[in-house]
C-alpha cells in the first residue's frame, strides 16, 4: 500500500471514530434528558425521528424510541391495544383491559345484563339466534345427525357445525356415536 492509500485509510479511521463518538454522546445526552425530565415530572423532550437513511438529527443512527406509558411516574413502553391513552400493559389491565373509551362501562351479556367476570363477549345476533334455533330444534327432534339438522333447518353447514360445537361445549346437548354417526339430543 502506498502513501496515498495509507493517508486515505487514516482519514477513514478518523471518520469512523468521530461518528462513533458522536453517536455515543447523542445517546448519552438523550438518556440524561429523559431521566431528568422523568424525575421532575415533566414530559420527556421529543425524540428526533429517523430520516430516510436511518439517521437522526445530529447524524446519529440507532433504534427507534418507543413512546412510554402516559401514567405519571411510569416509564414503561406503552401497550399498543391501549389506544390513545398510551398505557403500559399493567395500567391497561388495571383499567379493565378494555379500550380507554370503554374502561368505565361494564361488559354486557344477553338481554342487557352485566356479564359474569371472565365470560366471552356475546357473538353477533345472527349466530346467537342460530344457536337458540338449533337448541329448540334438537329438543323437539332428538337423535338426528348434523347433516339432517342442517337440511331441515335450512342453515349453511359451517354455521350449524359452529352452533353445535358451542352447544356441546356449554353442555346443553348430549351426543351419542362418533364422527359422522354422531346424533344430538338436548341435555
Amino acid at each position: 500500500m502506498g502513501k496515498k492509500g495509507a493517508d486515505q485509510l487514516e482519514v477513514r479511521i478518523q471518520q469512523v471514530i468521530h461518528s462513533a463518538v458522536s453517536q455515543a454522546l447523542a445517546a448519552f445526552r438523550e438518556s440524561i434528558l429523559s431521566e431528568v425530565s422523568r424525575s421532575l415530572g415533566a414530559p420527556a423532550p421529543p425524540v428526533a425521528r429517523a430520516g430516510r437513511r436511518g439517521r437522526r438529527a445530529g447524524g446519529a443512527t440507532g433504534k427507534r424510541a418507543w413512546p412510554v406509558c402516559s401514567v405519571a411516574g411510569c416509564g414503561k413502553k406503552f401497550f399498543g391495544p391501549s389506544g390513545g391513552a398510551r398505557l403500559c400493559y399493567e395500567h391497561f389491565v388495571e383499567a379493565g383491559g378494555q379500550h380507554p373509551a370503554r374502561a368505565g362501562a361494564p361488559a354486557r351479556g344477553r338481554g342487557g345484563k352485566a356479564a359474569r367476570p371472565g365470560a366471552r363477549p356475546p357473538r353477533g345476533g345472527k349466530e346467537a339466534a342460530v344457536v337458540d334455533q338449533l337448541l329448540a330444534f334438537i329438543a323437539k327432534n332428538p337423535g338426528l345427525r348434523s347433516e339432517q339438522i342442517q337440511k331441515q333447518i335450512g342453515v349453511k353447514q359451517p354455521v350449524v357445525k359452529a352452533g353445535l360445537a358451542r352447544l356441546r361445549a356449554a353442555g346443553r346437548v348430549k351426543t351419542t356415536g362418533s364422527r359422522r354417526s354422531t346424533t344430538y339430543a338436548a341435555s
